[in-house]
């Protein structure tokens, strides 16, 4: 990581300070999970059914 770099380069005079530490990471957010209705799974495998992955779509879709 870089803060640890940052701190080899203290350590051995090439730098002052470690600047990662004057940093507040961000903070992680988590996206909410929407997942698809019966009616909106229908609507993509009928467009996706001439795709060469559909099937790979179907076990997708049925392995959830």
């Amino acid at each position: 990581m870089l803060g640890n770099d940052l701190e080899l380069a203290v350590k051995f005079g090439l730098t002052i300070k470690n600047m990662a530490k004057l940093v507040n990471p961000p903070k992680e957010t988590q996206a909410e999970l929407v997942a698809w209705d019966i009616d909106e799974v229908q609507t993509f495998l009928e467009v996706a059914k001439d795709s060469h992955l559909y099937m790979l779509y179907l076990i997708a879709i049925n392995t959830v």
